[in-house]
């Protein structure tokens, strides 16, 4: 299922673009956002967020499920993983490097953390952070938030 991209705002409080795109947070990462009033978001930042919600649904979100599974499994001792159905999207974010994360979260087996995948430019797995889900826009970027489990 393809969407047109979010239409982001920037909030340069954060040093962000922030938007929604398929009821999950999306937040671009724009250090200079604040002296810059520019008029939309870094390019690389934007070209990774193209890339990362053309590939969501046959990539991201996959292997995003996958290294939470991984990190149950390497964190809780796991057989196996909730499949990939109950998995819920719930924030996306490009840093600073335009580096792409991606928050999942499973609400039956560990519905008080989110698990926070961290991925390269060729949208591959690299870091896995699980953080408690607390709501509030006094949270940290998703790459500074919870602990690092596994690192691929």
């Amino acid at each position: 299922m393809t969407r047109k991209p979010p239409t982001l705002r920037p909030d340069s409080r954060v040093s962000e673009w922030l938007g929604r795109w398929r009821g999950m947070a999306v937040s671009v990462a724009d250090p200079d956002l604040p002296r810059s009033n520019a008029p939309e978001a870094p390019p690389a930042a934007a070209a990774m967020l193209g890339l990362g919600l053309r590939a969501f649904d046959r990539v991201v979100l996959p292997k995003a499920v996958s290294a939470a599974i991984a990190g149950c499994k390497h964190r809780f001792g796991w057989v196996a993983g909730p499949p990939i159905e109950e998995w819920e999207p719930i924030a996306l974010h490009i840093d600073t490097e335009a580096r792409l994360w991606l928050a999942v979260q499973d609400y039956e087996t560990d519905e008080y953390a989110m698990w926070i995948v961290g991925f390269d430019g060729d949208l591959a797995p690299r870091r896995l952070r699980r953080a408690p889900d607390l709501a509030g826009a006094a949270q940290p970027p998703l790459p500074e938030r919870g602990d690092e489990v596994l690192t691929f």
